[in-house]
């Protein structure tokens, strides 16, 4: 169980640590971080533009050694390994499988893990209070009933979607558990998942016509990197089916999908920038502070995508969306 009165005394603070330390000190302590990415996920590199922007905002020098993995576990792991030989204040680890890794390897340096979809789903850590050891961090998680809320927004009286997803991918996995989850529940409107996995690109024209032969109202590209990256792939084939994409992934909606619910990675960089500095410079122990959440969500409706569906957009997700998009991006 959650402490919200703790969780909301920490926030405070680190807003505090975010805004307050460059007012503090004139010249601020220098700091070396270390930023792991595992993949070019765009989500990724938003969520680092936040963790510079955030540090630049308040006038601080810091160094920043940014290192990639290229999905390559030797690779990662001497990576971490190197951080920790250089002497590195802290590790920004960039998404979920950075903080696996990055929790797995380094055990005497504080990490700092950011756009974690679901990190007790995913393995991350036990309990969204707190790790209880060198880790701390924020989700960009979304609850699934807001996600469903907005597919069904975009189809209404949903009863059958498609979801694809890679072979044995952490993220999604995660996303279409807790989805599945809440549509158990008695007491909300019942829908059936059909899930089609794929191995490579090559196989997601033929995963749509596995999903359209169940008959399904729409498809879900949920965040999944090797689906959302071939989602013009995933829109040509559902195109020619009239099946409208929603997406749980802004590169998704970008790139055909008719809605998309996302959140501000920017903003989330931002408020890992701030847990860290909680801990660098206010000694505050990683293991205390709880997981944080973003409470503000982005509705992206791409109409140039439903016009080409030949699918007509609620009147109600019009609404509803804080992003328009004209165009096919990719």
């Amino acid at each position: 169980m959650r402490d919200s009165g703790r969780r909301a005394g920490l926030a405070l603070a680190l807003c505090a640590s975010l805004t307050g330390i460059g007012a503090a000190q004139s010249t601020p302590t220098p700091r070396q971080f270390g930023v792991f990415f595992w993949h070019d996920s765009p989500n990724d590199v938003a969520a680092f533009e936040g963790i510079r922007e955030a540090m630049t905002e308040i006038g601080r020098t810091d160094t920043f050694v940014v290192e990639r993995a290229g999905e390559d576990p030797i690779v990662a792991e001497a990576i971490l390994r190197g951080f920790v030989e250089r002497g590195v204040d802290l590790i920004f680890a960039m998404g979920t499988n950075a903080a696996l890794l990055a929790e797995r390897h380094v055990t005497t340096i504080p990490i700092v893990f950011t756009a974690v979809t679901n990190p007790v789903e995913s393995g991350v850590l036990d309990d969204w209070g707190g790790s209880g050891r060198n880790l701390a961090g924020n989700s960009n998680w979304i609850p699934p009933e807001t996600t469903l809320r907005v597919f069904r927004l975009t189809v209404p009286g949903l009863r059958r979607l498609g979801v694809l997803r890679s072979t044995d991918a952490v993220v999604s996995a995660a996303e279409l558990h807790q989805l599945r989850e809440h549509v158990a529940r008695p007491d909300v409107d019942p829908l059936e998942i059909f899930e089609v996995r794929v191995a490579g690109a090559d196989e997601l024209p033929e995963a749509v016509d596995k999903l359209a032969a169940q008959n399904v109202e729409a498809i879900w590209i949920p965040i999944d990197r090797l689906v959302y990256t071939n989602t013009k792939r995933v829109f040509e084939a559902a195109k020619a089916r009239g099946l409208p994409i929603v997406s749980s992934s802004l590169r998704g909606t970008r790139n055909g999908a008719t809605s998309g619910l996302v959140v501000d990675y920017v903003m989330l960089g931002k408020r890992a920038a701030a847990i860290a500095l909680s801990i660098t410079e206010d000694g505050v122990d990683p293991g205390s502070i709880p997981i944080g959440t973003m409470h503000g969500y982005r509705v992206v409706v791409n109409l140039e995508a439903a016009r080409q569906c030949r699918y007509e957009i609620p009147l109600s997700l019009l609404v509803l969306a804080d992003v328009l998009v004209e165009t096919i991006e990719g």
